[in-house]
């Protein structure tokens, strides 16, 4: 199915995102979207992932002095 679209990004469920699956979204160049980031330890994975953006709910992402840097902007 994928070879018919052409997509300019994924979202992806953080809790079934993994090794094999940012392995082809990065050989393909897709920019990477992942929710719902409910903890820090979610936003954490998300980051060591390198997501180019989050979803989020019931975060407080100013409490937790969250820096925007820390995620790559979707070109």
């Amino acid at each position: 199915m994928y070879k018919k679209m052409n997509p300019n990004f994924l979202a992806y469920d953080i809790k079934s995102l993994n090794n094999s699956v940012v392995k082809f979204i990065t050989k393909k160049n897709i920019n990477l979207l992942s929710w719902t980031i409910r903890t820090p330890e979610l936003l954490d994975k998300a980051l060591s992932f390198g997501v180019n953006n989050i979803i989020y709910e019931k975060l407080d992402l100013d409490a937790l002095k969250f820096d925007m840097s820390k995620v790559k902007p979707i070109q």
